[in-house]
């Protein structure tokens, strides 16, 4: 994936920000690498990846302006060294050349400033569509299960009680856990009217929401008592 992002912004950015080093691209890339898992977000990082680019690039070509400054300073001073030693000493010590920076580090820290509040949106994203994936499990469950539906008062009220309970572990459960959560509080409610095998179809007994009540047993007492409809 590291030649891939890579490969992608040197065909991108290159020619147009002319920037030639490929360890400049390879940085960013090494950077980058472990927040980017599919073709759409190297596309979108790509894209939007001209500020971290020139920014490392910029500060590069500073510090190698000011490193071959101090070079050239510290030849002259040699050479008037040298001068004014007029032989005496054929071989002298040269003085120590100054530490030349590290690159590839300097690259990595500008491009680990500019990825951050990257990440930072990228995180709060995936944070807040967990929570809405999890509620929206929880609302399709409720809608397509025919218990539910046939008991709507302890559906609601075991939802209400579920939904709760993930608000107050700070919203971290996932869909499964939250219909669990769910199923806990509404099973226990719906054993009371006597459903306790939720693996047959649901049936209604008329209270519940469901198909009208069957009134047969009522209209046969009616009928010995002689209460019969005049037709």
């Amino acid at each position: 994936m590291i030649n891939k992002i890579k490969e992608a912004l040197i065909t991108r950015w290159s020619n147009q920000l002319g920037i030639k080093d490929e360890k400049v691209f390879e940085g960013v890339a090494i950077s980058v690498e472990p927040f980017i898992t599919s073709d759409e977000q190297l596309t979108q990082f790509v894209e939007g990846a001209k500020s971290m680019l020139t920014q490392p690039q910029s500060y590069a070509d500073k510090v190698r302006t000011e490193l071959n400054a101090k070079l050239k300073e510290a030849e002259s001073a040699k050479a008037e060294l040298e001068a004014k030693l007029n032989g005496n000493h054929p071989n002298p010590e040269p003085k120590p050349q100054p530490e030349q920076p590290d690159i590839a580090a300097i690259v990595a820290q500008a491009v680990t400033a500019a990825v951050a509040p990257l990440q930072e949106k990228l995180n709060a994203f995936e944070t807040t569509r967990a929570k809405e994936t999890a509620v929206a499990a929880l609302d399709k469950f409720c809608n397509e299960w025919d218990y539910a539906g046939g008991f709507p008062k302890e559906r609601d009220e075991a939802k209400r009680i579920a939904l709760k309970v993930y608000k107050a572990g700070g919203e971290q459960m996932t869909g499964e856990q939250l219909i669990a959560a769910f199923r806990e509080e509404f099973d226990s409610a719906v054993k009371s009217k006597g459903v306790t095998d939720f693996s047959k179809p649901f049936q209604s007994d008329g209270g519940a929401g469901g198909d009208d009540a069957d009134f047969s047993a009522f209209d046969k007492a009616a009928e010995k008592l002689g209460w019969v409809e005049p037709k």
